[in-house]
């Protein structure tokens, strides 16, 4: 008999109720699912027969939750937000996951193994890091006393700094932690330059190695121009519009309606998608569903860490542009991780590289226990959503967290 999840809510630190989904096993091993940057809990619960990790765990007796970060989640089961979309990855890591994993732990009485794909690992290596927010000194200002004394006065700000005692007491939060597609750093293997690209005519396995078009959005002007506009981008607002019925408006409805279906048609027989998804791994009712329910609008200042992080190579906190302060740099802080991982990567994931997740993660954490499954002939959708993807990804990871 299927079983019926539970909305699970638990309180962040500056004030926000996040939500979750609860498939319960009574004493069983509390594993909590988290999805990327634009995906909410339906990536990990997908409404399509057969295609639900949480209740593919939860049959194997796990004590499933389907976490969502702030900003993030359908109906009942949305997560609270600040208003205009104003967060940022370093809310997501101080706030939201040291939330989210308290929960499970108090609930369950056990610590709880995180499984977070694409960004949903990357905000548990920052957390493991022991990133938090702090009083810091920004800038400075000269205040007089008086007619004649001056004093240079510190203007204080709260910052992401790390905390290595810190990161070692969060350690034991967790039984282990499983990354699928999560580089610590966003790098590539290989780079076009003016000299090379005839190369990549003749080399396949280079088109892997490198994503052209994220690479030069980061570095556009007007793009990062036009993200900083926006508080958000709603990616959720563009898909129900363009999977609205709207034959029904007059005149214009069956041409407007024919043309955006010709649109949908376009981009997913381009070579776009592979940018997410390789093809041929993926079953349509599974890509379908994901585009029309499993999108979020995302924060703009959470996108601007990302294109800077493309543009650095490395992910850094949010830019406040103080004279005073660098923002912390995440992917240098990997040997604080010293819990036992599970690195999984994507032969052709061209949004994570897996030899940036190697280098910069399997090789760089203290843990002595690690292990890194790279995944063939995968991209960075259909490692965890792809038809063959319980053989592949799904397995293993069951696998090494029942041994662990």
């Amino acid at each position: 008999m299927a079983v019926v999840p539970e909305v699970v809510e638990t309180v962040t630190a500056d004030d926000l109720v996040l939500r979750m989904l609860h498939y319960p096993n009574p004493g069983g091993k509390p594993v909590i699912l988290q999805t990327g940057f634009t995906a909410n809990h339906l990536a990990m619960d997908m409404p399509v027969e057969g295609y639900s990790i949480a209740s593919w765990f939860h049959a194997r007796g796990y004590d499933v939750y389907v976490s969502n970060l702030r900003g993030h989640g359908t109906d009942a089961v949305r997560s609270e937000a600040p208003a205009d979309c104003a967060w940022t990855f370093d809310d997501f890591v101080a706030y939201d996951v040291g939330a989210i994993i308290n929960c499970v732990r108090e609930r369950s009485g056990q610590a709880p193994f995180w499984v977070g794909h694409s960004m949903g690992g990357m905000v548990a290596y920052g957390y493991l890091q022991g990133a938090h927010y702090e009083d810091v000194v920004v800038d400075q200002h000269w205040q007089r006393h008086g007619l004649f004394d001056w004093e240079l006065v510190d203007d204080r700000a709260p910052r992401i700094v790390a905390d290595p005692l810190l990161a070692a007491e969060r350690q034991s939060q967790l039984a282990g932690l499983v990354t699928i597609s999560s580089p610590p750093r966003l790098v590539w293997e290989t780079y076009i330059t003016w000299w090379n690209w005839p190369l990549w005519l003749f080399d396949g396995d280079k088109f892997w190695s490198y994503n052209l078009i994220v690479d030069q959005l980061a570095h556009d002007t007007g793009a990062q121009i036009a993200v900083s506009l926006l508080d958000c981008i709603p990616l959720e607002d563009v898909v129900d519009f363009m999977t609205t019925d709207i034959r029904a408006i007059p005149f214009v409805g069956d041409l407007l309606a024919d043309f955006l279906a010709w649109v949908f048609d376009e981009i997913a027989d381009s070579f776009l998608l592979v940018d997410i998804f390789v093809e041929d791994n993926m079953d349509d009712e599974v890509l379908n569903v994901f585009v029309t329910q499993a999108f979020d609008n995302i924060s703009s200042r959470v996108t601007q860490q990302f294109m800077q992080a493309e543009r650095k190579h490395g992910l850094r906190a949010y830019d406040h542009r103080d004279p005073l302060y660098s923002p912390y740099r995440y992917g240098k802080g990997m040997d604080l991780i010293a819990l036992p991982v599970l690195f999984l990567s994507g032969q052709c994931d061209k949004l994570a590289n897996d030899h940036a997740i190697k280098v910069y993660g399997f090789d760089a954490v203290a843990s002595e226990d690690r292990t890194l499954h790279r995944v063939m002939g995968h991209g960075h959708g259909d490692i965890v959503l792809g038809t063959d993807a319980f053989d592949v990804t799904w397995g293993p990871v069951e696998e090494w967290i029942r041994t662990h």
